[in-house]
């Protein structure tokens, strides 16, 4: 007897897929990490292209996701330079923020926190660009982006806020590209190590003491330092001791370390005291997550009395 050929839409084969893995009792993530393959390799096999609207295409092959470049579509990841860069005022009150490019939020299930395009240019080995051609084409939609913003914003000096991501990197590059005449304030700023976040969170008086006090009394406190300690034995091994609020995974955690970044102790010689006087200044970072790092970065700036101060990031804050 000849076996039955059944013919699933893509719909069909998700739901299918959602109701065996719900039968299973897995978690949400797994169900998306499982819909993600499945349909991957469903796409991957009849040669089209998984279908997320991002001002990118994403083909999973290989056990990664391509990123291809299209400028035919801007939804979730709008690269376009008609429609950027976008102004945030809400950030940070008294400063505007302005982004390269508008990332919002995927709600497919192919990717859970809506930055293919983030992991790829930090060089993830998950999120890869498809070709040589791709890649270049982002860079070349940041350089026309950025010139945009430069040809109505002049400004005496600009800071980079430190990272240890490639993403920091490529962005610090492209922007000397570009105004290769910029003032750059080279280490003006820098990361704290891991014994300087500590000695901070440590204190008594700390917003993270305050707040897991309140929340567990002394256990409570306990258990976060013990917590904070060991994301910080790893930034030790990992990082040369330089402190990373990414590797903090708890996200509340995050909410309650206040100080991750300082001013740099004389950089290369140089004094900044005065220097910034009546200057503008720029500030540049590669995201935004909810501005703790951009604020503390305004904060030791606006300490040397600079004549304004501005923000620009090539990610905007993610948008659901």
């Amino acid at each position: 007897m000849a076996k039955e050929t059944v013919t699933l839409t893509e719909s069909e084969m998700r739901n299918l897929i959602e109701d065996i893995v719900l039968e299973a009792k897995m978690s949400d993530k797994d169900m998306r990490t499982i819909i993600s393959e499945v349909l991957g390799l469903f796409y991957t096999k009849n040669k089209y292209p998984v279908p997320l609207i991002e001002g990118i295409d994403i083909i999973y092959r290989q056990n990664q996701y391509r990123i291809k470049y299209n400028p035919h579509h801007q939804n979730l990841v709008n690269t376009s330079t008609e429609n950027n860069p976008t102004l945030n005022t809400d950030i940070i009150q008294g400063i505007e923020v302005y982004s390269l490019f508008q990332r919002k939020k995927d709600k497919s299930g192919f990717v859970s926190d809506g930055n293919p395009l983030v992991y790829a240019l930090k060089g993830s080995d998950k999120y890869v660009f498809d070709s040589q051609k791709d890649y270049n084409n982002i860079v070349e939609q940041i350089k026309g982006v950025m010139r945009k913003y430069g040809s109505t914003h002049n400004f005496d000096k600009t800071i980079f806020i430190p990272s240890l991501s490639n993403l920091n990197k490529l962005l610090c590059n492209i922007y000397k590209e570009v105004f290769p005449s910029a003032n750059i304030l080279e280490e003006f700023i820098l990361k704290m190590t891991v014994d300087e976040v500590i000695s901070e969170v440590e204190n008594p008086t700390s917003d993270f003491m305050r707040y897991y006090y309140q929340k567990g009394g002394k256990q409570g406190v306990k258990k976060a330092l013990f917590s904070i300690r060991k994301y910080c034995d790893v930034m030790r091994k990992e990082d040369d001791g330089i402190f990373s609020i990414h590797k903090v995974t708890d996200m509340e955690m995050r909410k309650h370390i206040k100080s991750t970044l300082k001013k740099g102790d004389n950089p290369k010689g140089v004094n900044y005291d005065g220097k910034l006087n009546d200057c503008d200044v720029l500030i540049i970072d590669d995201t935004i997550t909810n501005g703790a790092s951009i604020q503390q970065a305004v904060d030791i700036t606006q300490t040397y009395q600079p004549k304004s101060v501005s923000v620009l990031t090539l990610f905007s804050p993610l948008q659901y």
